[in-house]
């Protein structure tokens, strides 16, 4: 299954990471390009309730290709006029997206 998650925020970053520590086929999506940079070279970093840092795929929307099987979404909502129809091209009739 291939996995995009799009919006790398806060929780973002954990979902993400913690998809990809357990062998998900998932990238990252986010517009910010130091953010992508920074996870692709440093990984996710997570503190709190668990300390890790996770390697993780990361690219920014123009870089996407192929299409995706699932896909999470967390834009904020204030971007969705943008963020949603720029997904379209990369969904089939039987992708599945999820808000969180």
């Amino acid at each position: 299954m291939r996995i995009a998650l799009v919006g790398v925020g806060s929780l973002g970053t954990i979902a993400g990471a913690l998809l990809s520590k357990v062998g998900l086929d998932i990238v990252l999506i986010d517009a910010n390009e130091e953010h992508v940079n920074e996870l692709n070279s440093e990984g996710a970093r997570i503190e709190g309730h668990m300390e890790a840092t996770i390697p993780v795929k990361a690219i920014r929307p123009h870089q996407m290709d192929g299409t995706y099987d699932l896909f999470i979404y967390l834009v904020k909502s204030t971007f969705d006029d943008v963020a949603l129809p720029a997904l379209l091209p990369f969904m089939r009739d039987d992708s599945v997206l999820i808000t969180l």
